[in-house]
C-alpha cells in the first residue's frame, strides 16, 4: 500500500495484488475472484471514505 500527498487535504492511496492460480480452480475461480476482489475493493474505498469525513 502506497500514500501520496497530491493536494492540500487530499491524499491518494494506491495499492496492488499480485495472485496466480493454476489447474481446474484457475479456470473457474479467476473469474470468479476478480469479482469478488472487486467488490471488496469498492466496499472498502466507501467506508474509508465514509470514516475519514468524519475525521
Amino acid at each position: 500500500m502506497k500514500f501520496e500527498k497530491k493536494e492540500l487535504k487530499k491524499e491518494v492511496i494506491s495499492y496492488k495484488i499480485d495472485v496466480s492460480m493454476v489447474g481446474k480452480l484457475a479456470m473457474f475461480g479467476d473469474r470468479i475472484m476478480r469479482s469478488k476482489a472487486n467488490e471488496v475493493e469498492k466496499e472498502f474505498v466507501k467506508n474509508l471514505q465514509e470514516k475519514l469525513k468524519s475525521v
